[in-house]
């Protein structure tokens, strides 16, 4: 699976009600529409060859939108410039937020579109499954997941367009590539020469943070390297591979015997950058870093190996190619995609959406405080009668 494009289906529930977390209330502002203004079904967007994006879909991406704004600390004031990334410009926090919650949901209707277009299906039992394993996360039958959607503004058909525009995300990429073992290795080396991809091994000593001892641990790496100068092919890298498992000390070679294959960023800056500057079947000298020396064997790029990318995410280069392939058309089929904003959409008051769900977040808040004040009473009482 394209783990980059897979969210985890168990996930995205959580996910969805941590910030989607409202409850209908009555409000009597006039100064525009508010979330307690509209039904569920209510259409926002209208979009030409695909479903049309409803209010409870679209209330689901501002409040995402939202919640990811204020990790960084509160929005005090929605009409101010927005100053989360320089290359934005003339752009307010409220802006900001609707066009990216458009966007979103213009997203999932690019891949409705697109999956569509080639003639790709999804049954029944995508969802039907993933129903399951939602049931089964917070241990409810059909009627309490019924009512935890209710109470976070949500019916299953919102919860379906999410779920199964995730499956055809990956159904996507897969069909866009085909099998793996099909794919010519001269894309692969294209591939990685254009994304900086590398492939090697290492011999680590160790550095100290005495001098004295740091220079003998140097003086050591260099005798290893000097010995490994007089020999090339087969013969270095059985001799490379023995020194690894004689003086390496990165615990890592054991788990990675036929070396690292790594996108820039991954490995600290002395070894990506010696890595490139060696010639493939070439031996680097010693470089530090503050793990210690390194003695770096550049190897070719291996089409089965798996590629470790940023945050610790690993991918065969058959899945990069099907992430590439899919961003590509997805990124051709967006541009495509003709769309109308309905007035409920132009006349929401996102100040008023988002005190409301403010509101509930907090009421949420006191009444776990308030359990767990109770909890705490009731353990107090049971250790003062024992």
């Amino acid at each position: 699976m394209m783990k980059n494009l897979k969210r985890g289906l168990a996930l995205l529930l959580v996910v969805l009600l941590s910030v989607t977390v409202f409850t209908a209330c009555n409000n009597d502002n006039e100064a525009g529409e508010t979330a307690s203004d509209l039904a569920p079904d209510t259409v926002m967007i209208e979009v030409s060859g695909a479903t049309p994006v409803l209010w409870e879909e679209m209330y689901y991406d501002l409040q995402m939108m939202r919640h990811n704004l204020e990790m960084f600390g509160p929005i005090e004031d929605w009409d101010a410039p927005f100053e989360g990334d320089p290359s934005i410009v003339d752009m307010t926090y409220r802006e900001f937020i609707m066009e990216r919650a458009i966007d979103s949901a213009l997203h999932r209707r690019a891949v409705e579109i697109l999956f569509a277009e080639l003639g790709e299906t999804i049954g029944d039992d995508v969802f039907e499954e993933a129903w399951e394993q939602y049931l089964m996360m917070f241990d409810v039958d059909d009627a309490g997941l019924d009512e935890i959607l209710e109470e976070n503004y949500l019916t299953r058909a919102a919860l379906r367009i999410l779920t199964e525009s995730t499956h055809m995300e990956i159904q996507l990429a897969e069909a866009l590539v085909g099998d793996e073992a099909n794919i010519d290795p001269a894309e692969i080396d294209a591939f990685a020469e254009e994304h900086g991809i590398l492939r090697a091994k290492h011999i680590l000593l160790m550095g100290s943070d005495s001098t004295e001892e740091d220079e003998e641990i140097f003086a050591e790496a260099m005798e290893l390297y000097e010995e490994l100068q007089d020999l090339s092919g087969d013969e270095l890298y059985a001799r490379f591979d023995e020194m690894i498992a004689s003086y390496g000390e990165d615990p890592g070679m054991e788990t990675n015997p036929d070396g690292y294959t790594f996108m820039p960023g991954v490995m600290v800056q002395e070894f990506f950058d010696t890595t490139l500057a060696t010639a493939i079947g070439e031996v680097s000298e010693p470089v530090r870093s503050g793990f210690g020396y390194h003695i770096i064997l550049r190897l070719p790029i291996d089409p089965s190996a798996e590629v470790m990318a940023a945050g610790g995410m690993a991918m065969t280069f058959g899945q990069m190619l099907a992430v590439d392939a899919f961003e590509l058309a997805l990124e051709q089929a967006r541009e495509q995609v003709e769309y109308t904003l309905m007035q409920s959409l132009e006349e929401l008051d996102l100040t008023l959406v988002f005190a409301e769900a403010e509101h509930e977040e907090e009421e949420d808040q006191d009444e776990e405080e308030d359990q767990d004040e109770e909890e705490d009473d009731e353990d107090l009482e049971e250790d003062s009668e024992e």
